[in-house]
Formats: structure tokens, C-alpha cells, sequence
């Protein structure tokens, strides 16, 4: 009777944990949510900002932020919240090693070993910047929202000496 409870567990705990929703961020600071404008309001719900949003405004309706730098310009100091995403890429097949097989041959009368490549399909993650939003003076000043190529996290099914079959990069 433990085990299942045990194996429960894990399960319990992510869903305490969970995600963050914009739903979910307007809960936990409705009273802040319920001063709004309406017109903001309804931005926020929809996930969306606009310039003049304060950072508590950004993350209720983007969230935590991934990174956050700050830049020093003649205008003066300003923060920047950079929103990450991530896409796995299939690569292709890759090398991974060699599978013994045994047979037997009646006409011998013994019992002969050959080895066959393994392949495993390669499979790379891409992080990429989904958005970046800069506050200056405590209000955002600008924003935008961008696809491109943030920097790579790359990982795979084998180690890195491995040759590729049929793709080279």
C-alpha cells in the first residue's frame, strides 16, 4: 500500500507546483488586478502588454522572466526582461554502437555470432528569445517580440565523438 503512495507523490507535488497562468498570477494579486483600468485589465488578461505597464502589470501578464540584464545608456539606467522559449529538432540518426546476434547453422552444426550497427535519432534543443521588455523609471519603454536564435542547448542520444550517418553538421 505505500508503493502507489509513494509513486503518487511526485505527481501530487507538480500539480502543487504547477505552472504560472495568467489566471493563475491574477489570483494570487487580485487586489492589485482589481485597480487596473479596465482597459488594462483586459490587456493583461489576454497576456498582452503596452507601453507605460509597470513590472508587476508585465508579469502578470507574461510572467517571471527568463533573464534580466540591466543596461546603463546616457538616458539612464534601464531593465531588461528577456522571455525565452525552447523547440526540440530532430537531427537525424546517429551511430550509437553495435548489437551482437547469434545464430545457429544447422549445416556447420555450430553457432556463429555477427554484430549489427545501432542507429538513435538525434534530437537537439533550441532556445530561442519569444520576447524582451525594457523598463526605464519603473514603466516599460519598449518591448518586442522576436524569434530569433537566442542560443543552443544542445543535447543527444550519444556522446559527442559519434559519427552521423547521412548528416553532417
Amino acid at each position: 500500500m505505500k508503493r502507489p503512495l509513494l509513486l503518487l507523490l511526485p505527481v501530487v507535488l507538480l500539480g502543487l507546483v504547477g505552472c504560472s497562468t495568467v489566471e493563475t498570477r491574477i489570483q494570487q494579486n487580485a487586489d492589485f488586478f482589481a485597480s487596473l483600468d479596465p482597459e488594462d485589465q483586459v490587456k493583461i488578461e489576454n497576456g498582452q502588454i503596452d507601453l507605460g505597464f509597470t513590472p508587476d502589470m508585465v508579469y502578470l501578464a507574461y510572467g517571471r522572466p527568463d533573464r534580466k540584464k540591466v543596461e546603463v545608456t546616457a538616458e539612464g539606467e534601464k531593465e531588461v526582461w528577456i522571455y525565452l522559449t525552447s523547440e526540440s529538432n530532430y537531427h537525424g540518426d546517429a551511430f550509437y554502437g553495435w548489437r551482437p546476434y547469434r545464430y545457429y547453422c544447422p549445416v556447420r552444426d555450430r553457432w556463429f555470432v555477427y554484430h549489427r550497427p545501432i542507429y538513435r535519432p538525434v534530437y537537439r534543443s533550441d532556445v530561442y528569445e519569444r520576447a524582451s521588455v525594457e523598463f526605464m523609471d519603473g514603466q516599460v519603454v519598449a518591448m518586442s517580440e522576436t524569434g530569433r536564435r537566442a542560443g543552443s542547448r544542445g543535447y543527444s542520444t550519444l556522446p559527442p565523438h559519434a559519427p552521423l550517418r547521412g548528416h553532417y553538421w
